[in-house]
């Protein structure tokens, strides 16, 4: 299995992962980043519509979050593949 250099926090070095650990830290991030944007539309951003009239137009935050979407899906996808060993990743 093919190692990855990370940085973390806690230290300012790179120092590597496995290529599996790499993996599931970017499927995770996709599953953060879609519950974050689930809340921004459902909380934040009528809250935000109150006083800031750029949140006033949900078509456009929807778009944007829409955009963001399709392209972290491929990601995705593609690093499911990969952990199943179909991607060209090492799984």
């Amino acid at each position: 299995m093919r190692e990855t250099l990370c940085s973390t926090r806690t230290s300012t070095p790179l120092h590597p992962i496995s290529s599996r650990s790499f993996i599931n830290l970017g499927l995770r991030f996709c599953q953060s980043l879609e519950g974050h944007h689930r809340f921004e539309e459902a909380a934040i951003f009528p809250v935000l519509a109150v006083n800031m009239p750029a949140f006033r137009d949900t078509e456009v935050l929807l778009a944007q979050h829409e955009e963001i979407h399709v392209g972290f899906k491929k990601s995705e996808t593609y690093l499911w593949e990969c952990q199943m060993g179909e991607g060209d990743g090492d799984g």
